[in-house]
Parts: C-alpha cells; sequence; structure tokens
C-alpha cells in the first residue's frame, strides 16, 4: 500500500494512502489548535470555531451525495473528516479546505450555534463516563491549560462576540499548521490535485501567529497516577470531556476521538480482592448495588521525551505518537479487554500517552486492585507458551480489522503525523516509499510486535499502576496560574 507523504505548497501537511478498488473516500483535516492552546478569557473558543466552520465556512458540511462533514474539537487539535463515494473525494477535499477561508459571522448565527452549544454541554454533564474522564484528565494535568474541558466555561460563551470568533479563527487556522488526509482508490491522484483548493485564501494572512507553545503548557502531568472517585450525582466535577459533533449534533465518542476506545460497558470479573467489579456504563446507571464509579489513569513518557516534553511547535511539524509504542499500546489494550473484560483508554497528550480506566467497585481500593490484576492477567496470557498465538487472535486479527477501515486509517494517519512516514525504514518518503505492511503504522506495523513486547508494555502500566493516588474530586483540575 503505496504512501505519499509532502507539503503543498502554502498548503497542510498532505499525506494520502492508496486503497485500490475501496469505492469510497475517507478524507480529513487535523488543525493544530484546541482546548490547550485557550487561556482563561477564552475557553470554549476553540469548539465555537470547530461549529460555525462546519456550519459558515462548509456551508453546513454537505458533501456530494449527502455526506456530512463531522468535526470534533479535543485538547490538542481540531478535526474534520468526511466519508463519501469515490468520485466525491475532489468534492470533500474541497469542503475540508474551506476551514481556512475568511470565517464570516453573523450575531444570529452566532447565537443559534451557542444555544447548540449549551444543549451539548447538558447531555456531556449527564453522562457519567464523560464526567469521570474529565475530572481523571483534570487531575492528571493540574494547573495547566490541559485541565480544562473543551466545552469550554459558560460565562466565556455568554460573553462572545462575532469579532471574537473572527479574531481566534484567523490566528489559528492555518495551512501550515494542518495535516490532511485522503484515503481511497487512486489517493495520490486526488492528492495531486489538492494543490489548489489548499491554496485558496487563508484565515491567517496578515495576521500574526499565534504563539503554539504556551508557558502554561510546559507543565508536565503528574508524576503518579491518580484516583477518583464520584458519586452518583458527581458532586465537585468540572465540565464534560472532548466535544463532538455530527452535522450539527452532537455525538459521544472515545477520548477527542485521537486514540482509545469507542467501546463501552464490560464483563463481570474478580479482582484481587474479591470483589465484583466490571466496567463502568455509558451512562453509569448499570453499575452494581453499593457501587462507586472509580476512574484510575497515569501518564506514559515516550522514550527519548527528555527533561521537557515536546512543544506545541514540535507536535504540529512531528509524529504526534510514535507510530512504534501506539501499535505495542493498542494491542496491549486490547490484550487486557481479551483476558478480563476491562476497558481502557488511551490518549495522546503532548508526547505523553494518558492511560486510564473507569470501572464500578465498592470503593477505590478494589478499583487499583482490580486494574493491577487486570493487567497482570493479560501480561501473564501474553508470557505462556501459546502467548503468541492467543496475541494473535485475540488482539491483532481485531486491531486489523480496525485498521482496514479507511475511517480509521485516515484518523491514525494523521495522528501520527508526516514524520512518522519519512522515518520509515528506507528513509524515504514520497511516491517511491514507503511501501508495505507498515504503512497503516509508520516504521513498525502491529503484525511485527511480539506477545513480549506487549507484555512489557502492561508490566509498565503495573508499575504506574501501583503509584497512583487518590485525589478529591472537588480539588481536581484547579488552576493557579
Amino acid at each position: 500500500m503505496p504512501v505519499l507523504s509532502r507539503p503543498p505548497a502554502g498548503g497542510p501537511a498532505l499525506i494520502t494512502v492508496d486503497r485500490p478498488g475501496a469505492p469510497l473516500a475517507a478524507v480529513r483535516l487535523h488543525v493544530a489548535v484546541g482546548s490547550a492552546d485557550e487561556p482563561p478569557g477564552e475557553r470554549g473558543l476553540a469548539h465555537v470555531v470547530e461549529h460555525l466552520v462546519v456550519r459558515c465556512a462548509m456551508d453546513g458540511g454537505r458533501v456530494g451525495n449527502g455526506a456530512l462533514v463531522s468535526a470534533r474539537t479535543g485538547r490538542e487539535r481540531t478535526s474534520y473528516a468526511v466519508l463519501v463515494r469515490r468520485p466525491d473525494a475532489p468534492a470533500a477535499v474541497a469542503a475540508l479546505a474551506a476551514a481556512f477561508d475568511t470565517l464570516t459571522v453573523e450575531p444570529s448565527v452566532l447565537a443559534t450555534e451557542l444555544a447548540a452549544i449549551r444543549r451539548e454541554t447538558a447531555q456531556r454533564t449527564a453522562d457519567l463516563r464523560w464526567r469521570l474522564q474529565e475530572t481523571l484528565l483534570a487531575a492528571l494535568w493540574p494547573g495547566t491549560s490541559y485541565a480544562h474541558s473543551p466545552l469550554g466555561d459558560r460565562t466565556v460563551l455568554d460573553a462572545l462576540t462575532p469579532d471574537a470568533v473572527r479574531s481566534f479563527h484567523a490566528a489559528w487556522y492555518r495551512p501550515s499548521d494542518a495535516t490532511a488526509v485522503i484515503v481511497t482508490d487512486g489517493a495520490s491522484a486526488v492528492g495531486a490535485a489538492a494543490a489548489g483548493p489548499w491554496g485558496g485564501p487563508v484565515a491567517g494572512h496578515g495576521v500574526p501567529p499565534r504563539l503554539i507553545r504556551s508557558p502554561r503548557c510546559d507543565a508536565r502531568p503528574m508524576s503518579h497516577g491518580v484516583c477518583v472517585e464520584l458519586t452518583p450525582e458527581g458532586a465537585g466535577v468540572p465540565g464534560p470531556g472532548a466535544s463532538g459533533r455530527v452535522g450539527g449534533s452532537g455525538r459521544l465518542g472515545g477520548p477527542d476521538r485521537y486514540g482509545g476506545s469507542n467501546r463501552q460497558g464490560g464483563s463481570d470479573r474478580q479482582g484481587a480482592s474479591g470483589a465484583a467489579v466490571r466496567s463502568a456504563a455509558a451512562n453509569g446507571t448499570q453499575r452494581r448495588r453499593g457501587g462507586r464509579a472509580v476512574g484510575l489513569a497515569f501518564a506514559v513518557d515516550h522514550p527519548g521525551n527528555g527533561p521537557t516534553l515536546p512543544s506545541r511547535q514540535d507536535l504540529v511539524h512531528q509524529a504526534g505518537r510514535h507510530p512504534t509504542h501506539r501499535a505495542r499500546q493498542e494491542l496491549a489494550r486490547r490484550a487486557v479487554r481479551a483476558a478480563g473484560g476491562l476497558d481502557l483508554q488511551l490518549l495522546e497528550l503532548r508526547g505523553t500517552t494518558c492511560v486510564w480506566a473507569m470501572v464500578s467497585a465498592p470503593d477505590a481500593g478494589a478499583a487499583r486492585r482490580a486494574l493491577h490484576t487486570a493487567l497482570w492477567d493479560a501480561r501473564t496470557r501474553l508470557l505462556a507458551a501459546d502467548g503468541e498465538l492467543w496475541l494473535r487472535t485475540e488482539a491483532l486479527i481485531p486491531e486489523l480489522r480496525a485498521a482496514d477501515d479507511l475511517e480509521t486509517l485516515a484518523e491514525r494517519a494523521a495522528e501520527t503525523g508526516p514524520a512518522a512516514w519519512r522515518d520509515s525504514p528506507k528513509g524515504r518518503y514520497g511516491p517511491e516509499g514507503p511501501y508495505g505492511p507498515e504503512a497503516p503504522y509508520g516504521p513498525v506495523a502491529p503484525e511485527r510486535v511480539t506477545a513480549a513486547e506487549v507484555a512489557a508494555v502492561l508490566a509498565e502500566w503495573e508499575r504506574h499502576v501501583e503509584a497512583i493516588q487518590q485525589v478529591e474530586p472537588g480539588t481536581a483540575g484547579k488552576d493557579g496560574r
């Protein structure tokens, strides 16, 4: 499967993946701005701009024969994606390229979208998993701009003006700080013709660029993991998690849709304490009688990270998650689920992988023991005599099926970024390389990962679980800067 990575003149970094015979085309755009780039007086602006780009610049997000652009705001990026028939691929490219056009917003349109965002916020805060997820991330990144929700602050949104929206869009939406991906039959030809749309009028023309590396983002996540218990009402919980939108209506997905699972629920299992533990249900209504919603989270550094984490500027122009570790971590997550039914979530932030689990358990101690046991069970299974065969059957095949999906492949290519393809063993990028099974992940394909390598990932996660400390929900994410 040939992959081409090149930056068109004046346009975003472009990755094209040819899928011979594919009747559909997946087109994706990642813009390097998210809630972590918002100072206190602008919290929620990245999400508001996402809504208005779809509604105004993309004319509602309708492409070709009825396809709709989906959009999502995370902490480090805003994503636009659409799946269309192959003949509509050029129209899809043109639709997403309109994200960089000058954004014109009427006061009545802004008021309508703000009302939609308030409804979306109400839906998110009614969901226990979202509240717990946001509490964990706030506790893991205290005192940084990563601690607040992409949905923003009500007081900021209530005072928002069209001029503030236009200024934020003009300062951040620059093709040179974006990544575009095209996955389809003849994707290289579509990409070769994309220089025109990407080279159109851009919002940032004549506007000084924002400083991508913010002092508020210099801090690392907590050196130890965190554990949070929530009451059924979620008292003391900050705002909900990364926002999502499909054709104007919110939808629930995995963490920011940038890595991690969208699966929900989980099977009952016995933790080390003998207490029944299960993955938390999506709406929190299936918790066992007397159980609590407990979240446990920790952050894992990538090898090569120095005393300070990569700057935001580095993350724009280099790979988001190192593809070698992505393959191993995704298989480790699937191995834990296969061995004991416990779902883990993965989210890449600032060059680290945030890992967390949300379970229903009698108390935090039982939840921690259950997570440790789940990791130990999966690692033991991998190191058994038939561990390689078990890994292929239970984790690799489901992972390859997921990666074969056009939209998933486009998402992962955008996440890893063009630098991952340039770092291939061939040392080249362009029409002549890289080729072969390593393409969806860059240098290392999941089928080349061994059971021992996955077991090593689980052993590292076990060490982090042992260091987890409990925090009070009411103090998680307080930003004193």
